[in-house]
């Protein structure tokens, strides 16, 4: 695979910042994932970089911390820890109201119980 030839310094002075620091997070995730060199890495982030400058460049972009992501990952995990007595242990272990706790209980609870069941009558 031959990937373009940039010039790393033009890029690092001249690249908005957005897609600057998008770069050397690409890179770095890179570096730790794949044994390549590091000219290649850096051309890799510059690429993606720039991809996703063109492709979004101009719009007014809300950047989402994708928490949900990992509130999902720990509410399955409160859940996977319920005992069916434990709440106030829950709250303690994971920093939340003993409300959070039940709240989340019944929630993955009923998302669980969702993935199981047939729905008669479903809402697409």
């Amino acid at each position: 695979m031959t990937i373009a030839k940039f010039d790393n310094e033009d890029f690092r002075n001249k690249a908005p910042d957005l897609l600057a620091d998008l770069a050397k997070h690409s890179v770095n995730i890179i570096k730790q994932h794949a044994d390549i060199e590091d000219d290649l890495a850096e051309n890799i982030g510059m690429l993606i970089a720039m991809k996703i400058g063109e492709s979004w460049g101009g719009l007014n972009i809300y950047m989402p911390k994708a928490q949900t992501l990992f509130f999902c990952e720990r509410e399955k995990q409160i859940y996977n820890d319920f005992t069916g007595n434990n709440h106030a242990y829950l709250a303690r272990k994971y920093k939340l109201s003993l409300q959070c706790i039940y709240q989340i209980v019944k929630r993955v609870q009923k998302d669980e119980i969702n993935k199981r069941q047939y729905q008669m009558f479903r809402e697409d």
